[in-house]
């Protein structure tokens, strides 16, 4: 008997025996397998009226629910025309609504050998193995049906659902993307090969997927907000420019908006536009911390330490727990010179933050500055351990030691410092200038103040180091030489210029020493060992 492949529907039931579709046909996402009124002649071919007997009351008995029935019927009717893959698949459907897949696979996969291009067998074997997280096999029905049927792109949807199932994010990316191309139209497509690539970190093509979403649905506030943010990434600062002053149009102007092309422009290094949109926001009383905390840089950039004040104490009212305020108004008034003042809001700032390194730092430099050794030491130490391999915190400590005239610890830093780095001229010329103030170790004092020089030889600090030492080991002929080349590179130095008063002092040249030292009360007058030697020469 020919296959049953076609068939004349009538009454009032839609038939299950499909027509073959060709390929190019589109079905879309209508059921074919759904009631239809119409009477319609698809096309003849030779029919067994017992077969079409059967298989309709095996329709409607499946129309009722009853399955069982409904499977004998189709059965009766497959004894006629066992090659009908309409019939194989009804069969196949009933036994799923019984909770039966293997038998239903078993039925589909016989209609299947028949036609394996047979549309609903394929949809409905794919459908049930997703079901049953059959994965690698739906994937190989579904990649057959979107051959067959390349303009349905549902089943493209699938193909790249079920790579993501599969942990191949790559594919998945590939299959959207190409959904995408094959079809402007499909932006979800792109939608959601774009998130892929976010995930995949693969950015240059999540930007570019992202610039043509926000072409095709501009009002798309999200989809903007990651383009910038791509764009920023990949320091396309152009584009990101761009894309914000899209959003201020979309959003009118919203100042979340204009802060973050104000960051952009400091990231793109350009300070005046930067500074500019903060004031304008500043001034219309949006005062995010953001915004406090970039006025607060200029202000300290230029300078401006009354303004610099200002702006963090406005930070520290409105956002006590950011910290930028705090350290802020700290750095102000130790560049005014007001050392309590900076200790006073360092130690607020330090109930908030107790092992923050820069509120400690500060604090060791700020006591330092009054010359309560213990506590800088105390806050010096929490500082470093926060930040063990802070050198800053290790070069202030090491003064700090000098100070209290803690000899043991005080070299135990230089040569840890030392040691770690061969080029830290400030550690060398610190450490030798030291030795030769408790006039120890003098020639390796010297080696290492020659060393300083090698590293940095336009710094005047060095050459005083080195004639300094010299002046020690009372060789007072290049003591005075290199102390005079510290004076030509920076003359303004007071701790130099009694330096050279005491190089001349001891070459018996009286008048020039008395000379250096009124020179250098100049730059210290409140110095009472320079006013001791002043006083000492002239009574002599």
């Amino acid at each position: 008997m020919k296959k049953l492949n076609y068939i004349i529907l009538a009454l009032f039931i839609g038939c299950t025996m499909h027509p073959k579709i060709h390929p190019d046909d589109e079905l879309g996402d209508k059921e074919t397998d759904s009631i239809d009124n119409t009477l319609e002649l698809i096309e003849y071919e030779e029919v067994n009226s017992e077969a079409v007997s059967h298989f309709l009351d095996g329709e409607l008995l499946t129309l009722h629910g009853n399955y069982p029935l409904a499977i004998l019927e189709y059965q009766d009717a497959l004894l006629y025309d066992s090659n009908s893959t309409g019939i194989l698949t009804s069969l196949a459907k009933a036994y799923i609504r019984l909770g039966k897949f293997e038998r239903a696979e078993k039925h589909l996969m016989e209609a299947l050998s028949i036609d394996i291009n047979d549309r609903m067998a394929n949809e409905l074997l794919g459908h049930q193995l997703l079901i049953h997280g059959q994965l690698e096999k739906a994937e190989t029905i579904y990649q057959r049906l979107s051959e067959i049927y390349p303009a349905t792109v549902k089943y493209r949807y699938i193909l790249g659902e079920l790579a993501l199932r599969g942990g191949n994010s790559e594919n998945a990316q590939k299959i959207y993307r190409n959904i995408y191309e094959s079809n402007f139209r499909e932006t979800k497509a792109l939608e959601k090969a774009a998130k892929i690539a976010l995930e995949r970190n693969d950015f240059q093509f999540a930007l570019e997927a992202y610039e043509l979403m926000v072409k095709s649905r501009p009002n798309d506030l999200d989809s903007w907000n990651i383009f910038i943010e791509l764009a920023v990434k990949l320091n396309y600062f152009n584009k990101a420019i761009d894309g914000l002053n899209q959003l201020r149009e979309l959003t009118n102007d919203d100042p979340q908006v204009k802060e973050k092309l104000g960051i952009l422009f400091m990231e793109n290094d350009d300070k005046q536009r930067a500074k500019t949109i903060f004031e304008e926001l500043y001034n219309n009383d949006f005062n995010s911390a953001v915004v406090l905390y970039y006025l607060s840089e200029f202000a300290l950039e230029n300078k401006e330490y009354d303004k610099l004040i200002s702006y963090s104490t406005e930070s520290i009212n409105k956002y006590p727990d950011e910290l930028s305020g705090y350290t802020n108004q700290a750095i102000s008034y130790l560049h005014l010179e007001k050392p309590l003042e900076a200790i006073s809001v360092l130690l607020d700032a330090r109930k908030r933050f107790p092992e923050n390194y820069v509120v400690n730092y500060l604090l060791g430099s700020s006591y330092t500055e009054i010359k309560n050794y213990s506590l800088a030491e105390k806050s010096l130490k929490s500082a470093i351990n926060s930040e063990p391999d802070s050198r800053s915190a290790q070069h202030l400590l090491a003064t700090v030691y000098n100070e209290l005239e803690e000899w043991n610890q005080l070299d135990s830093i230089y040569q840890s410092l030392i040691e770690s780095d061969k080029s830290d001229s400030q550690a060398l010329n610190n450490y030798s200038y030291m030795l030769a103030e408790r006039g120890i170790d003098l020639q390796f004092a010297l080696e290492m103040a020659l060393k300083a020089v090698e590293v940095d030889p336009e710094n005047a600090a060095y050459y005083d180091t080195l004639g300094w030492i010299y002046y020690k080991m009372k060789n007072y002929n290049l003591a005075g030489n290199y102390i005079q080349k510290s004076l030509e590179i920076e003359g303004d130095s007071a701790v130099v210029l009694e330096h050279m008063g005491d190089v001349l002092m001891e070459k018996e040249d009286l008048e020039g020493a008395l000379n250096y030292f009124q020179k250098a009360l100049e730059f210290d007058s409140g110095n009472k060992r320079l006013l001791e030697k002043l006083e000492i020469q002239e009574v002599e």
